[in-house]
């Protein structure tokens, strides 16, 4: 089995850098516009169910990834909300 879990890390590791692109554009636009925080805060919230799940399999690498998909997800999560504030005072 662990080769699946090689292949589940290898999509929670490639989700985080593609993930990467959302922030980016984010700190470049200095907008959260068109992006609505609630699936982005679900998908956070799995990640961290995440982060218990895979060491309770022993999954390793899916644990791996999980860790890096969950930082960006939450970053994400705060860029969002700090910009939907700061256009709502504007």
């Amino acid at each position: 089995m662990i080769h699946m879990d090689i292949i589940n890390g290898s999509f929670e590791l490639t989700g985080a850098l593609l993930q990467l692109l959302s922030i980016k554009s984010i700190l470049k636009h200095k907008s959260a516009t068109g992006v609505h925080w609630a699936p982005v805060l679900f998908f956070t919230t799995w990640g961290i169910w995440n982060l218990a799940y895979y060491p309770s399999l022993e999954q390793w690498f899916s644990f791996a990834g999980g860790v890096m998909i969950t930082i960006t997800n939450s970053i994400w999560v705060v860029l969002i909300i700090k910009y939907r504030n700061h256009e709502r005072q504007a």
